[in-house]
């Protein structure tokens, strides 16, 4: 995982870098690796040289990063979009039907 991290922080430095399709996944293994509550996946973890510095870094950086909402905040005011919605595409399926 850490090495995954590594290699792809690696090729971002590069011009036109692009983050390597599989750190989703990486991010992902390392969160349940991390939730783990068995004793032998808890040791092996503190023995993981590095293991530390990246829980705390990288991954708390890119879970941060994963958590933020996209596309802003929502709409506060749904009903007037749904309005203007139906405003929009009155009579859209009418017209289909005229072509059948």
């Amino acid at each position: 995982i850490i090495k995954g991290y590594k290699a792809n922080a690696e090729g971002l430095k590069q011009k036109k870098g692009m983050r390597k399709g599989y750190v989703g996944h990486l991010t992902i293994i390392a969160n349940k690796l991390i939730s783990e509550t068995q004793e032998i996946v808890i040791e092996a973890l503190k023995k993981c040289k590095g293991w530390a510095d990246f829980a705390n870094n990288e991954l708390e950086t890119q879970n941060a990063l994963e958590g933020k909402q996209l596309g802003g905040p929502l709409p506060t005011n749904i009903d007037s979009d749904q309005e203007d919605f139906d405003r929009h595409f009155q009579g859209f399926d009418d017209e289909d039907e005229d072509d059948e």
